[in-house]
């Protein structure tokens, strides 16, 4: 993940049904603050196996698109 450039420290993500701020990236584990403020730790080996999302990759591009139901 260090390597794939896929996420960045400061993105937000969602791995599985965690979604959250990259807070840390090491060779083993990748750490997420979620919005409630919670620190979530999650491997690697498993992050590589689930579906990521990257919500700020293209914000940062095309801009923020928000869903909302009323």
């Amino acid at each position: 993940l260090i390597f794939t450039d896929v996420y960045r420290v400061g993105d937000r993500i969602q791995v599985g049904d965690v979604t959250g701020d990259v807070v840390e990236v090491t060779l083993l584990i990748t750490r997420l603050r979620t919005p409630k403020n919670e620190i979530v730790t999650l491997a690697n080996g498993g992050v590589f196996s689930s579906k990521i999302v990257n919500y700020s990759r293209e914000a940062k591009r095309r801009g923020l698109i928000l869903h909302t139901t009323v």
